[in-house]
């Protein structure tokens, strides 16, 4: 029979990895990657991990980084199965119930890997394969068959408890990939579908930021925390933005997201949208962002098809 380990990386998530790894007796052992908790979340994976292995490492922003921490520990026997579980995921009961004798089945026709909307949850595990991308991540070399659910059936096997805070998740912790992640495969995800060029386009004018940010203004890319500061002096009139940081706060809707979540205070899911109407620059002139209906912000124009 297969080894199966529960898999993940968290740091002081102690109440999502309370209910995470509640499952623990479905496995083998859990194997994480703890980034120097200091909230009992490494003392709670530790009093869980049975036959398994928690790794303490510093989180550098990567996420295939503490990821292939897992991989590489060689801890892990090849073809054992490897379930990869984020902080805020749950597996359902019923998937739970079953796990072992699909697994069983997997090996008898050959399938290496269940993947949910792109992303493989269950894989047999080798000892050549590695985790690449951050923050949205793939599986290097995934082997035999793979099956493969979209959106509609994930939560049939998984519930995300993501939908239950969904100004992080769904505004600033793409912003934070945005502007903290370095690399970063965030503008991948936001304008993969308008191609190449527009993705290149945009990941230099990132870069370019970012740089602008630490020289010129001398603001930590760390954190949020110093661009916000900047952003509320902004505000208060205390600094006057020159043309460069209004154009790009304009056009780049993750830094004019950020603006109305935690300068204006705006409520993410009853004030901020519809998304893309909002114009910073006309905030600044007319202390009103919304003043032009007929704005358009580049994603729209993207959406039209004007690439100008």
């Amino acid at each position: 029979m297969s080894k199966i380990y529960l898999c993940g990386m968290t740091g002081d998530r102690l109440k999502d990895i309370t209910e995470a790894t509640s499952c623990y007796d479905y496995f083998d052992g859990l194997v994480f990657v703890d980034h120097l908790s200091k909230d009992g979340t490494k003392e709670l994976l530790e009093s869980r991990k049975k036959d398994g292995l928690i790794i303490s490492r510093p989180y550098v922003k990567q996420h295939h980084h503490s990821q292939n921490e897992i991989l590489y520990s060689r801890y892990i026997k090849n073809e054992s199965w490897i379930f990869w579980i984020d902080s805020p995921e749950r597996i359902e009961t019923k998937w739970l119930e079953t796990i072992r004798k699909d697994i069983e089945e997997y090996n008898n026709n050959g399938i290496g890997a269940v993947y949910f909307s792109g992303r493989p949850y269950l894989f047999k595990y080798y000892d050549f394969q590695s985790f690449f991308g951050s923050p949205h991540w793939g599986l290097n070399y995934p082997m035999g068959k793979v099956i493969c659910f979209g959106e509609e059936n994930k939560y049939l096997y998984i519930k995300n408890n993501r939908d239950e805070n969904p100004e992080d998740s769904y505004c600033l912790h793409p912003i934070k990939y945005w502007f903290v992640f370095n690399p970063s495969n965030e503008c991948n995800i936001m304008y993969s579908k308008y191609g190449s060029n527009i993705v290149e386009k945009h990941e230099k004018i990132r870069q370019e930021f970012r740089l602008y940010c630490e020289f010129k203004l001398n603001l930590s890319l760390n954190s949020l925390d110093d661009l916000i500061e900047y952003m509320k002096k902004i505000e208060k009139k205390e600094i006057i933005s020159d043309e460069y940081f209004i154009n790009v706060v304009d056009n780049e809707f993750r830094l004019s997201e950020l603006y109305e979540l935690k300068v204006l205070n705006l409520d993410f899911m009853k004030q901020m949208h519809p998304r893309y109407k909002w114009s910073f620059r006309n905030h600044l002139k007319f202390n009103n962002g919304w003043i032009d209906t007929n704005y358009e912000s580049i994603i729209i124009k993207y959406d039209k098809g004007i690439f100008n």
